[in-house]
């Protein structure tokens, strides 16, 4: 791949994560004008971004389709070498895109996906003595808190609001340090329900 692919595919990755590059609708132009290249449909983190780049477009239920067609039948193998942190965001990506299309039940299922492996690698940092381990650790909490805010919303769109108010806690106590706000969506959906 060359550089200009490899940027839109990085930037793509983890365009909903704060402090992330800056989406470009630039990026999401290139990544669907390719979206049909056979060789780079090869690399997940390319059908990623194909994904989040429908997702952006506004197009959910191309998202949905991509996703079905493209993504959840080999991910297991697919992202068996793969970091939890890239496991987690792959998993939010499906999250939201189900959600979009208002399939909570789907939309649940890989937020809570996300939101182990985002809560397992919190307790991997926790425990390193990495001396990056504070960028590290409010990356994993950016993650964590997109997974948790996902997983509360899905549920309390579902009318699963026991679920949901339970989820929103441990959201909410990560918010500061994820720098998100309790405004931002998905959250902010789940609490107008609760």
């Amino acid at each position: 791949m060359n550089k200009d692919i490899d940027g839109s595919i990085e930037r793509m990755f983890y365009a909903d994560i704060p402090d992330a590059s800056p989406l470009r609708m630039s990026d999401v132009n290139l990544i669907l004008g390719l979206r049909t290249h056979e060789d780079l449909l090869t690399s997940l983190r390319f059908r990623v971004a194909v994904l989040q780049s429908l997702i952006h477009a506004g197009k959910p239920e191309e998202a949905v389709e991509f996703v079905e067609r493209m993504l959840v039948k080999t991910l297991l193998t697919d992202s068996i070498h793969m970091h939890r942190s890239d496991i987690a965001v792959i998993n939010c990506n499906i999250a939201q895109a189900y959600l979009l299309m208002g399939d909570t039940r789907h939309s649940t299922d890989y937020a809570s996906i996300a939101v182990q492996y985002a809560r397992e690698l919190r307790t991997e940092i926790e425990q390193s003595e990495d001396s990056r381990s504070g960028i590290i650790h409010r990356y994993s909490a950016e993650i964590y808190f997109w997974a948790q805010s996902l997983y509360a919303c899905s549920k309390a769109l579902a009318g699963e609001l026991n679920e949901a108010s339970a989820a929103i806690i441990p959201a909410l106590e990560t918010s500061n340090v994820a720098g998100f706000s309790p405004q931002s969506w998905p959250l902010s959906i789940a609490l107008q329900r609760i």
